[in-house]
């Protein structure tokens, strides 16, 4: 019963959503005039272009550690030779 009660809420929800965003869709179309945007227009451009090149920063960190955790991962498989072994046995250590 009260399965039936939520999808029927739902559905109207998504009802209702679906034409007022529908509806009040016409009541804002009109053209843009780019006539009067001068400064402005080139204003937001800059600053768009701005954040989006920002967003490249944290990719490209992301994007290196992944490599470097994978290559690593990937040459791990190998084994390793004595003089491997040798040094790690000295790293651990404590002088």
């Amino acid at each position: 019963m009260l399965k039936e009660a939520g999808r029927k809420i739902f559905w109207w929800f998504i009802g209702v959503v679906t034409g007022l965003i529908l509806g009040l869709d016409i009541v804002w179309a009109r053209s843009i005039d780019m006539t009067k945007a001068g400064v402005s227009l080139w204003v937001f451009l800059a600053v768009g272009l701005f954040i989006v090149l920002l967003q490249l920063v944290p990719g490209i960190i992301l994007f290196t550690t992944f490599i470097g955790y994978m290559s690593k991962k990937g040459f791990d498989f190998f084994p390793k030779t004595k003089d491997e072994e040798i040094v790690g046995v000295i790293k651990k250590i404590k002088i």
